[in-house]
């Protein structure tokens, strides 16, 4: 496929996905095959520090859905799939959710580029570190869908940071998560203020009975729901063998997430505010 648009390129209009993102190739990516259902390139991203990362080889194809996968292809420097790495069962990169959907067009085509130059340079920390960079993780499976709605409400509140501070385990909503109820669909002591802080007409901050009664989305809550489908997550993959690259994985013989998430909790149930 050369760096021109020829009518095979071409479909219904639109130039093809597989052209767009040869199109779009950045520097730190070279072609090395091409046939109609795949490219095959070279990828070396450098990181801000200048830190170039090791050359791979990698195979870019469509799902007969459409969706955009890659996957390490000739080098053997990534395990053959690892969800804390973000590797696929089938060894394709999660770089993001959805994150290989609706991949039309040289600006789509870009962002996907951006996407997988991240995901290597993860891939790069992960290896040098044996920890994939907090900055980037995201939940497994279902859990995924929650932590995003957590950053989208926290971003409206002004409480980003603290979102992604409880997914790591600390701040003041991983603290508070001992209020929530065991139905988890509300928080004890409903007479005391919410502590999204979500306001009433005049001003005054809502009584969590209040956020209730409106259905007010909450932070605790959400965070609450993210770990247990976390933890569903893990319990559906517990006979996955772990591939022992990462300092700390639940597929570990000597790790339980439950375990974990049980301890996490019991610490955090003296905490006494924000």
């Amino acid at each position: 496929m050369p760096d021109t648009i020829s009518d095979s390129d071409i479909e219904d209009g639109q130039v093809t996905t597989l052209a767009a993102l040869n199109l779009t190739r950045p520097n730190w990516v070279g072609l090395e095959a091409v046939q109609d259902d795949y490219l095959l390139v070279i990828a070396q991203p450098t990181s801000d520090s200048q830190r170039p990362c090791r050359s791979y080889k990698i195979q870019i194809s469509l799902t007969s859905s459409g969706i955009v996968v890659a996957r390490e292809a000739g080098t053997n420097f990534l395990p053959p799939s690892c969800p804390e790495r973000h590797i696929n069962a089938d060894g394709s990169f999660c770089i993001g959710y959805n994150a290989g959907g609706g991949v039309v067009g040289p600006e789509a085509a870009r962002r996907w580029w951006r996407k997988l130059e991240a995901h290597l340079l993860c891939q790069e920390t992960a290896h040098r570190e044996g920890t994939w960079p907090a900055s980037s993780a995201l939940s497994h499976g279902d859990a995924a869908l929650l932590q995003l709605e957590a950053e989208n409400l926290g971003e409206k509140l002004g409480m980003l940071d603290s979102v992604r501070a409880a997914v790591q385990g600390y701040g003041w909503i991983a603290d508070h998560l001992w209020q929530v109820t065991d139905n988890g669909k509300s928080l004890l002591n409903k007479r005391k203020p919410c502590l999204c802080g979500y306001r009433e007409k005049s001003g005054n901050t809502k009584l969590r009975r209040e956020c209730l009664k409106d259905q007010d989305p909450c932070l605790m809550l959400l965070e609450a729901q993210r770990r247990d489908a976390e933890e569903r997550y893990w319990e559906a993959m517990k006979k996955k063998p772990c591939c022992g690259t990462m300092k700390v994985c639940p597929l570990s013989k000597d790790r339980s997430p439950r375990k974990d998430r049980r301890a996490a909790r019991r610490s955090s149930g003296n905490a006494k505010g924000r």
